[in-house]
């Protein structure tokens, strides 16, 4: 996100970008001696409870079971680093919240879906009205000829998470695998589940004619252990001589994206750079290190400027739960 957000703001450095925050009230935890035990959702379908009925509020109200916001660390520390560096100039007061989740309940549920994953018609109003008053005071000091910054010197990215199209060639017998959300469908690459101990490779080239960073990203899971295999991933390149290895790399699949304080398996996708690669064709290679029953799972391969650095993640859709995958 970081980069992406860089590179716009390269492109339009007058463009005025703006930021959200998101957050759900399946992202509110309830925890019991200290220990966490769900999310919002589930302490209201154990106590057979429809979301902002009168008892739901008398039972939030004398229960002593105690709300926490799940933690975004990472997620948090890319949006600052964006909001500092690349100065967005649009602040807005979106969806109101309290650190206090029960106060957000009480006061503020009319804003939320009640399915916990998203907002109600009166929340996107609210956003919406939010994002265009922000913007439309932004414009009364904007230039009347906005500069056009150049995109660098290219990058060759490919992604299949949303898409589903793999344009790169790969391993015969690789699975396009496809999973289903509230919202999507989404892809990820693997050796399938049938095949979960396999290795794969796929090919990728670097059509500049100097040296750029490789990226390779990945489905991760939280909370550890992960739920996909630590896995070793190299990459080749060939010459007359056979095959060069340029670089080889452990990555262990856990995202930090909630700070481990989630009680079911929820899917992210991880970015790792792979180091350098020369103009031409290059091969990348993974062989799974242990057996997890899961295979590893790849959703895109990016050949991009040197120096760009692999920060951040995709975070999870708030129904992406371990049955699922």
């Amino acid at each position: 996100l970081y980069d992406l957000a860089a590179r716009l703001r390269q492109r339009y450095p007058d463009a005025i970008l703006v930021v959200l925050r998101v957050c759900h009230l399946n992202h509110i935890n309830f925890v019991q001696n200290g220990e966490i035990k769900g999310n919002i959702e589930q302490w209201a379908t154990h106590h057979k409870l429809k979301f902002a009925s009168p008892e739901f509020f008398d039972k939030l109200k004398i229960d002593a079971v105690t709300l926490r916001w799940r933690g975004f660390t990472e997620r948090d520390k890319v949006l600052m680093k964006i909001r500092n560096d690349l100065g967005p100039n649009v602040v807005i007061r979106g969806i109101p919240m309290s650190i206090d989740p029960k106060e957000t309940l009480i006061k503020y549920h009319q804003y939320y879906s009640e399915d916990y994953k998203g907002l109600s018609v009166r929340g996107h109003v609210l956003l919406n009205d939010a994002i265009r008053n922000a913007v439309e005071s932004s414009l009364e000091i904007y230039p009347l000829q906005p500069r056009i910054g150049a995109w660098g010197n290219g990058d060759s990215c490919y992604s299949w998470y949303t898409s589903g199209q793999i344009p790169i060639p790969y391993k015969d017998g690789l699975v396009r695998e496809r999973f289903h959300s509230a919202t999507q469908d989404l892809y990820a690459l693997s050796t399938g589940r049938q095949n979960p101990n396999d290795f794969g490779w796929l090919a990728v080239a670097n059509p500049y004619n100097t040296d750029r960073s490789l990226f390779l990203s990945f489905m991760a899971s939280e909370p550890a252990p992960s739920i996909y295999p630590q896995t070793a991933i190299r990459v080749y390149t060939k010459t007359m001589d056979g095959e060069n290895l340029l670089t080889k790399v452990i990555v262990n699949p856990i995202s930090s994206y909630g700070d481990n304080e989630m009680i079911d398996v929820v899917n992210s996708i991880k970015t790792v750079n792979l180091g350098i690669i020369p103009p031409g064709p290059a091969v990348i290679r993974w062989d799974p290190l242990e057996r997890t029953g899961k295979p590893f799972r790849i959703t895109a391969v990016n050949v991009v400027m040197s120096g760009t650095k692999a920060t951040g993640v995709l975070g999870p859709a708030v129904d992406m739960r371990k049955g699922l995958y």
